[in-house]
């Protein structure tokens, strides 16, 4: 499941994400409080909101780490298998595996909050890429929302556009934006996993690759070992390299 490699990344501390600055200090807040509730973190793809999901659960949680499991799901007479990411805190869904099946996600929030378990214990449920839950389905996971919040579990949607979310679910959570990462914020961010690149190579990785900060680090990283391997740190042969293994796949 590559798209939520950044739950798996070194860890990031809320302390050491330097841009959504608001948001972040709001979740920080939530943190000093312990006060829970369901969030939308809304921003561009890449921006960066499974990484401050996940340094805001560590935080809350005092560190976590995720298993995979399989769910079982039937539809029309047919058995599916989806795969998931959890622990005793934290579920952890991607719509873009389901998508095909949206109310596999009904099923599955029914299946994990009705044993006896869930009461008295927080837990969270993340549903990432949630921009492709359609509206029918936002009106019966509003009353699943309802109902769960009562056993103190609550759901933090990650979504590139609010375009489907109905009012009555925007109206019980709590709505966060994260901002493109600027140049400064990418410096602090190679800083934090050590890697080192002049400022003039640093920018060209950040104008080819932004606003997707994954995307940044994965390149900056072959970047450095493209350089050290053909001892070249012409970025251009590099660009041109990696886009000739594409077209070679």
């Amino acid at each position: 499941m590559e798209d939520i490699s950044s739950f798996f990344l070194k860890e990031i501390k809320l302390d050491d994400i330097n841009h959504s600055k608001k948001t972040i200090e709001i979740l920080k807040k939530l943190t000093k409080i312990r006060n829970k509730s369901n969030i939308i973190l809304n921003g561009k793809d890449g921006t960066g909101k499974k990484m401050i999901i996940k340094s805001y659960l560590n935080k809350y949680y005092n560190g976590f780490k995720l298993n995979l499991y399989e769910f079982d799901y039937k539809y029309n007479s047919r058995n599916y298998t989806f795969p998931y990411y959890k622990n005793n805190n934290i579920f952890l869904l991607d719509m873009r595996f389901i998508n095909n099946y949206p109310n596999c996600i009904i099923d599955f929030i029914e299946e994990y909050t009705k044993t006896k378990s869930f009461i008295d214990i927080e837990r969270t449920i993340i549903i990432l890429h949630s921009e492709l839950i359609d509206k029918k389905l936002m009106y019966s996971l509003r009353s699943k929302i309802e109902k769960i919040n009562k056993k103190e579990t609550y759901v933090i949607f990650s979504t590139n556009t609010l375009t489907n979310f109905i009012e009555p679910i925007k109206s019980r959570c709590l709505l966060l934006r994260v901002t493109q990462i600027q140049l400064k914020d990418f410096t602090k961010i190679l800083k934090f996993y050590n890697l080192k690149l002049t400022q003039y190579y640093k920018k060209k990785i950040y104008e080819n690759y932004k606003p997707n900060i994954k995307n940044m680090i994965i390149n900056t990283i072959n970047y450095i070992e493209f350089k050290e391997k053909n001892n070249d740190d012409n970025i251009e042969k590099y660009t041109e390299s990696f886009y000739l293994l594409l077209k070679k796949k």
